[in-house]
This record gives C-alpha cells, sequence and structure tokens, in this order.
C-alpha cells in the first residue's frame, strides 16, 4: 500500500456540478452517488470541489436563494498529482486540513 500510485487508488468517477448549480442540487448528486464531495466544472475546467464541510457552512453563511455551487467550492482545489505515493496524499490531506483531494494527470487535469 504504501508504494501504491494516488492514481492507483483514486475514484475514476468524479462527480462535476455547473458553478450555478442551487446547493440542494449538488447536496443531492452528492448522496445519490455517495460521495463525500464533487467538483464545479466551469467550461470544461474544474473550477473548485465542494465538501460535505463546505457545503454546510455556505449554507450557514448565505441565504439558500444565492447558495450556489460557485459561492461554496473550494478554489483552488486542494489536490495531488495522480503520480505521488499514497502517504504524500496522507500528509497532504493532513496538512491541509481536508478529507477530499482532486487527483491530477501531469497536465494538471482532474482524474478522480
Amino acid at each position: 500500500m504504501f508504494s501504491r500510485t494516488v492514481g492507483e487508488i483514486a475514484d475514476r468517477h468524479p462527480v462535476h456540478v455547473a458553478p450555478d448549480a442551487p446547493l440542494a442540487e449538488v447536496a443531492q448528486a452528492m448522496a445519490s452517488r455517495r460521495r463525500g464531495c464533487v467538483f464545479v466544472r466551469e467550461n470544461e475546467a474544474v473550477a473548485g470541489m465542494i465538501t460535505e464541510r463546505s457545503l454546510l457552512a455556505c449554507l450557514l453563511d448565505i441565504p439558500a436563494a444565492e447558495a450556489t455551487a460557485s459561492r461554496a467550492m473550494l478554489t483552488p482545489p486542494p489536490g495531488v498529482a495522480a503520480s505521488g505515493i499514497v502517504p504524500h496524499a496522507c500528509r497532504a490531506l493532513l496538512e491541509k486540513g481536508v478529507k477530499h483531494l482532486a487527483v491530477q494527470d501531469t497536465a494538471g487535469l482532474l482524474t478522480g
């Protein structure tokens, strides 16, 4: 396990939402796919990541009518390289204080 790369264990099917998606839609996407985070995609690029924590913080801070994915996302999304080894990803989780990381290939594109 300690020599495996992040890309080998990463979820290959990340869930995406639009920046203007209402947070109710974001929460539904997370719940129906049993995911702790979703990615915000804008013009085919990943603009940010929404976690359970950032979703709740946004809902508590702003009125529901104004609560959209772009208001709740972490930007830039915390991430690691797919070629990195698992212990480095674990260290990044601790250092960044998050439970989820975007996994990116060598070109910086989201892979998981």
